[in-house]
């Protein structure tokens, strides 16, 4: 890992970091596991697919998609701890090379702690106990994740619809110029949920096995690539396959596929290990 850093104004602290491949092998391989786990192949147990597969299927730029998140914090900590750097908050992650088969580079602004001169009495510091309440939104996405791990993918020889999966080729351009890393062979994409790249989901509906489309689409300010954030993208798109996704209902089979005599049962028990993660949480 190659990192440097370089002090900015107000007390921020910027953090440059290039990973060469040999070091995110780990991270790689685990996304393909994530991958697999959340959308079950069939004919393979979740998170058991082999990685050639997890390719093929939703394309190798969703790995590294996937693998991104575990990279950069492992590697941030990495550096700020190496060059002693004391840093509070958040930071704020710029993603400057995402492509398969290559190093993973990103920026990362922070702010450092600034030295302290003298120390408050914490004798007469206080503070109040809080109560953390699950909601039950929140055991209602618990429930909906693990409706999706049993959701069964059904090829369909017709046109895409709004709640199907699609593999796809799909090639993008800037101005008339191929982006480096913007070609996905076999890419998954799953129409029954956002996709990252508004708009998308709208120009490939009705498409059929074969059919290629082009169209351009505007990226977000706030997308993590900043030589395309904000700007008018095109994209060429074939599409390869149509799978229908066939989700089983919320209910008490649901629940005896994780050992729960019924729906109300899981729901207690998915609400009670919330609540006593939180609880914990709130006691640190």
């Amino acid at each position: 890992m190659l990192c440097t850093t370089k002090k900015l104004p107000k007390g921020m602290v910027e953090v440059s970091c290039e990973i060469p491949l040999d070091e995110i092998k780990n991270e790689l391989e685990a996304a393909v596991r994530q991958l697999s786990e959340q959308k079950p192949i069939q004919g393979f147990r979740p998170g058991k697919a082999p990685a050639d597969v997890v390719k093929a299927r939703f394309g190798e730029m969703a790995v590294y998609e996937a693998a991104l998140p575990a990279v950069v914090r492992k590697h941030f900590v990495k550096a700020i701890t190496e060059n002693k750097i004391h840093s509070y908050g958040e930071p704020g992650i710029n993603v400057t090379k995402l492509a398969p088969g290559n190093p993973i580079a990103f920026t990362a602004t922070v702010a450092a702690v600034p030295d302290v001169t003298s120390l408050a009495d914490f004798r007469k510091v206080k503070v109040a106990a809080k109560q953390p309440v699950v909601e039950d939104a929140k055991v209602d996405g618990a429930l909906k994740d693990l409706q999706h791990m049993h959701t069964k993918e059904v090829r369909a020889s017709r046109e895409a619809r709004d709640k199907d999966k699609i593999v796809v080729d799909m090639d993008l351009s800037l101005a008339g110029v191929p982006l480096d890393g913007g070609q996905a062979r076999n890419h998954g994409i799953y129409l029954d949920e956002d996709y990252y790249i508004p708009g998308l989901k709208e120009k490939v509906l009705g498409m059929k096995k074969g059919e290629k489309r082009e169209f351009t689409l505007k990226f977000l300010d706030t997308h993590y690539q900043k030589m395309i954030a904000g700007k008018d993208v095109g994209f060429a798109v074939t599409l390869k396959e149509v799978y229908e996704l066939q989700h089983p209902p919320i209910d008490d089979a649901l629940a005896k596929t994780v050992g729960q005599e019924s729906l109300e049962k899981l729901r207690t028990l998915i609400k009670t290990n919330m609540q006593t993660e939180a609880d914990e949480k709130e006691r640190l």
